[in-house]
């Protein structure tokens, strides 16, 4: 008499194989090679077997974890209302710096206060913009496929999740001090094997530009709408965060390995192509550092502008703003 084995996950597919770390059937669309055979969904997604006996839990990174542990993985963070909290309250500071003296007939006048509400506003409001830009990538990447992003909290809105010494703290002084876009860098690690199209790998790279695009757009929109007009500082320093949103979007859509832009193309691209520009992304800061230290950048500042006045903004607010907010070295606004 013979029997056949279905797999755990599609009880209708007979399989011979199964996976190295649990043991459980499974088809070859639910193995993923590892460094030491293959495992099956439920140990690398963290995803219960389908119509599995006995399961009281699900595994995250190797650990059985209850419903709960396991939700929680998939909804916003207490950093994240921090944040939220942070970038808030800071405006809300900010708003109530009085404006009476910010301006004579020689211009504007940088009080202290209304420096340090600006600053606050802004990099706050540039976290929680690193936040929502990561969060898109990993949200979009989990409809298409990667549920190891849940796993790795990327869906909780943590910037720690992102964070990294060198992206998150060594590349914003850059940015700062060399052209003002005092943005946070971060990272989310995609299993890109795991995307059902390279459409979807597109999809996941465009995604944080986006938001941010969004994010920058609304923001212009709150303070064209004129109810900040009685609040200077707070609508200086809104204008110049939506500038920074901008402008960065721009920066991170060019086409340069290890920039969304590149992202966004290298699926469709020749796979000789791929594979000879592969060796750049080792180098991909170098290569934006060069490129911002070279006049060719300023066309980032000249569009992101060219929007801003577009939209119709006043540019008083943009001009305060980064005089508040931004201790450039060089280059005007």
């Amino acid at each position: 008499m013979t029997t056949t084995t279905t797999c755990a996950f599609h009880p209708k597919v007979e399989t011979a194989l199964s996976c190295s770390n649990c043991g459980q059937p499974a088809c070859p669309d639910c193995l993923t090679p590892v460094a030491v055979g293959q495992h099956c969904d439920t140990c690398t997604k963290g995803k219960p077997a389908a119509g599995a006996k006995g399961s009281t839990g699900f595994k995250v990174k190797g650990a059985v974890v209850g419903h709960d542990e396991y939700q929680r993985l998939r909804r916003p963070s207490a950093m994240f209302f921090f944040v939220l909290a942070l970038f808030i309250g800071s405006c809300v500071v900010a708003a109530f710096v009085d404006p009476s003296p910010l301006i004579n007939d020689d211009g504007p006048i940088e009080t202290p206060a209304a420096r340090v509400a600006a600053i606050f506003v802004v990099m706050s409001g540039a976290v929680l913009g690193l936040v929502f830009h990561e969060w898109a990538h990993a949200i979009v990447a989990y409809l298409g496929g990667d549920k190891s992003v849940a796993d790795k909290g990327y869906l909780t809105g943590d910037v720690r999740h992102y964070s990294h010494p060198f992206l998150s703290i060594v590349m914003p002084i850059c940015f700062l001090l060399l052209g003002g876009l005092p943005l946070p860098g971060g990272a989310v690690w995609i299993q890109d094997q795991r995307l059902r199209s390279a459409w979807w790998r597109s999809a996941v790279s465009a995604a944080g530009p986006a938001i941010n695009l969004l994010g920058g757009v609304m923001l212009y929109g709150i303070v064209l709408t004129g109810v900040l007009d009685d609040y200077a500082v707070l609508a200086s320093a809104l204008t110049f965060l939506a500038f920074i949103e901008v402008a960065m979007v721009i920066l991170n859509l060019l086409p340069i390995p290890g920039l969304d832009g590149y992202g966004v193309i290298e699926p469709h691209l020749p796979e000789g192509l791929r594979s000879l520009l592969a060796p750049l992304r080792q180098i991909s800061f170098v290569l934006l550092l060069i490129f911002i230290l070279s006049p060719a950048s300023q066309f980032i500042f000249d569009w992101a502008l060219a929007l801003e006045e577009g939209l119709g903004v006043d540019p008083f607010f943009g001009y305060y703003g980064e005089q508040l907010a931004s201790p450039r070295l060089y280059g005007d606004y």
